[in-house]
């Protein structure tokens, strides 16, 4: 019996900092894929496009759904910043996770804008680095 999903739909996840985050699950048909299915999921706090956004693409609509779920809960058990209330913005460790937007990154499903995450990475003057980019369906 086929399984009927309807999309979209809304599923909420808790972060490691006990935060509930809602998701909007959307999914498309992709024939540039060798015919499968597109599944994302994006998180819209205050209305706005600023907060957590994942993406997966499978053959399989279900097992797509899966993994996305993987993926979300991944990436919600690690928090990357933390904000001091005497030093403002700090990065946890070693490491920064998150998606580019034109106004800035989102690091932990928040908006960081570029003069902030800018004057972050200048602290850092003589560090080693490795930047790497992908898609969200990666």
């Amino acid at each position: 019996m086929p399984v009927c999903i309807k999309f979209p739909f809304e599923e909420t996840f808790i972060d490691c900092a006990g935060v509930a985050r809602t998701f909007t699950f959307t999914q498309s048909f992709s024939p540039s894929f060798d015919e499968g299915f597109l599944v994302d999921a994006e998180e819209f706090p205050d209305g706005k496009d600023t907060g957590y956004a994942f993406g997966i693409w499978s053959p399989s609509l279900v097992d797509g759904l899966g993994k996305l779920r993987i993926k979300i809960r991944k990436a919600l058990s690690v928090k990357y910043t933390v904000v001091h209330p005497g030093y403002g913005l700090s990065f946890t460790h070693d490491k920064v996770a998150g998606r580019i937007t034109s106004s800035g990154v989102v690091v932990d499903g928040s908006l960081i804008n570029w003069e902030i995450f800018s004057d972050k990475l200048a602290g850092l003057n003589g560090h080693q680095f490795e930047l790497t980019f992908f898609q969200p369906e990666e």
